[in-house]
């Protein structure tokens, strides 16, 4: 039987959170980024910092929907609609 795997889901406070992120990305564990309920200035510090931090794993960062976004480590193979490649093309900075 395969083992499971979890995605994290975190809504992220202050530009401290960030390190959460990273630290399950890390441990190869796919994170939900919520910003709904973040400052617009610790949400643009904090996808600064992960970007950093998936790039440096080999992995993806996705926007999935109005601030929410994916990381994905390298183990996650992420696809998506036709629809999601034109928000993605509205952020050229999250292309692999």
């Amino acid at each position: 039987m395969a083992a499971q795997m979890k995605v994290i889901i975190i809504e992220p406070k202050t530009f401290d959170d960030a390190q959460q992120v990273a630290n399950n990305l890390r441990e190869r564990k796919p994170v939900v980024i919520n910003f709904e309920h973040t400052d617009a200035e610790a949400a643009k510090r904090i996808i600064d910092f992960i970007s950093g931090t998936t790039y440096a794993l080999n992995g993806e960062i996705k926007k999935v929907g109005h601030n929410v976004f994916l990381c994905a480590p390298s183990n996650v193979n992420v696809t998506y609609t036709e629809e999601e490649r034109k928000v993605s093309a509205e952020m050229p900075w999250l292309k692999k």
